[in-house]
């Protein structure tokens, strides 16, 4: 039944040990024994120099199996969206490190708003939906009800003061300490809740934050920071409706189409590595890709329950590299970007952009070529408004189209990897694919022993 599909679904279309023991993500590792982590770290050192040796001394990509050879195309490349969704995707220690950073954030949001009482902290976005990269950032978003309050200054006191016999010193002094603090206090109330929160980050965190912008000139102002220790950026908005619910929507047609994850992290890394993943640069934006890949599925699903004896095969209505092949054709060679908007209400349909209805929203006449997307929580916004590079976006996924299918057609042009002629393996890949080789070797290494009992280490 549809209700019991999983990601595990998603499996290499080879069987063999070689492929189970390569599926497994080191996840798992993290329940074994004292003894085996103490192993782990005594023999990571020299394991991981030899494996990063190995695999910087070819060619192959990170998430490439190599026992596999001789598979069709598309199957091929199905296998690689798989490992490389394997590779890629949070694993559980990734997730702890940021769970901890949104605690400590929460907590000092907590301490200049007047605590959880005033207001609400909530994660929304990619970590909310668990399609987050390895370095992507983290939003979120404080509901407050007011600025905090600070008492004010009795006066009293010091007027009394100033009828008592004081010296004009002393007297100067006290009116000088009085008008420093009702000055403190109108700044503050003064301030916005970014500036707020941006002086709460530099008193609370220091020398722990490498970046730190307040960005209030703009349709989502925010405080834009970065954790030092842990390299993660986070973004944090005040009082936008709508970044909650849209996780919940999201995760949702997770479940409901189980192809959306994998084809979300291989698309969101495609379009980072070439500069077009932000929406301030003209990129596409996380939601708005999602939204894309969400339409297509549902018109591909569509179509398959309409026309599958006519003109789809079982093999290709399962196939991950057949979704991608798909994918990119439709939105790189034969979507209509001038005419036609998308909306993913009713099960998703097209509209006309220039409609009585649509146009005061979704219609630029001077970017009649820009992607309309209707926001399903609000069928007035256009999620794909501000992605005025999206000529360059439609050329770039037409060319990957055109590459793949070099590569799976017959007669196929030759090549290690298929999926690595549109994804470019990176640095973060091969640490990923070391770590992984360095804890199944361990593990081999530990399985091979024979029983008997371990000495326990004396703790100095």
């Amino acid at each position: 039944a549809e209700e019991d599909w999983k990601d595990a679904d998603f499996v290499c279309l080879i069987d063999s040990a070689a492929d189970e023991v390569e599926s497994k993500t080191f996840v798992d590792k993290k329940d074994s024994s004292n003894h085996q982590r103490y192993v782990v770290r005594q023999n990571e050192s020299s394991l991981e120099q030899s494996l990063l040796g190995s695999e910087l001394s070819h060619h192959w990509p990170p998430w490439k199996n190599l026992s596999e050879g001789g598979s069709p195309g598309l199957v091929t490349l199905h296998n690689e969206i798989v490992d490389f969704v394997s590779l890629m995707e949070p694993q559980q220690e990734e997730v702890e490190v940021r769970e901890d950073v949104i605690r400590q954030v929460t907590n000092i949001i907590h301490q200049a708003f007047g605590g959880s009482d005033n207001c609400n902290v909530e994660v929304f976005g990619s970590h909310a939906t668990s399609l987050f990269l390895p370095h992507s950032d983290i939003d979120l978003v404080v509901y407050c009800k007011d600025k905090p309050d600070i008492q004010e200054v009795d006066s009293s006191s010091s007027e009394a003061a100033s009828k008592t016999s004081l010296t004009v010193a002393q007297q100067e002094r006290i009116d000088m300490e009085n008008w420093s603090i009702h000055t403190s206090i109108a700044s503050h109330q003064n301030k916005s809740h970014y500036a707020i929160l941006a002086d709460a980050l530099r008193s609370e965190w220091g020398s722990k934050l490498s970046y730190l912008e307040v960005i209030e000139n703009t349709r989502v102002p925010l405080v834009k920071f970065t954790h030092k220790p842990t390299n993660l950026s986070v973004d944090v908005c005040f009082n936008q409706e709508g970044g909650p619910e849209a996780a919940a929507l999201m995760n949702q047609w997770l479940m409901d189409l189980p192809p959306l994850r994998p084809l979300c992290f291989v698309l969101k890394y495609f379009l980072a590595c070439r500069g077009l993943n932000e929406t301030y640069t003209g990129g596409i934006g996380s939601y708005a890709l999602q939204l894309m890949i969400v339409s297509f599925l549902q018109q591909r699903t569509r179509e398959e329950y309409n026309f599958s004896s006519a003109i789809s095969s079982p093999q290709n209505s399962a196939n991950l590299g057949s979704m991608m092949l798909e994918f990119l054709e439709l939105y790189g060679i034969d979507f209509n970007y001038v005419t036609v908007g998308i909306s993913l209400r009713s099960g998703g349909y097209y509209f006309p952009k220039g409609s009585k209805d649509k146009s005061p929203f979704f219609w630029q006449p001077s970017r009649p070529f820009f992607l309309a997307i209707e926001n399903p929580l609000d069928t007035t916004h256009d999620v794909g408004k501000g992605s005025y590079r999206m000529m360059q976006i439609q050329k770039s996924f037409e060319v990957a189209f055109r590459t793949l299918l070099a590569h799976v057609s017959e007669p196929a042009v030759p090549t290690e990897s298929v999926l690595a002629t549109i994804l470019p393996p990176t640095k973060e890949m091969v640490k990923r694919s070391v770590l992984r080789g360095v804890l199944q070797q361990l593990e081999s290494r530990i399985q091979q022993r024979p029983d008997k009992p371990q000495k326990r280490r004396r703790l100095k």
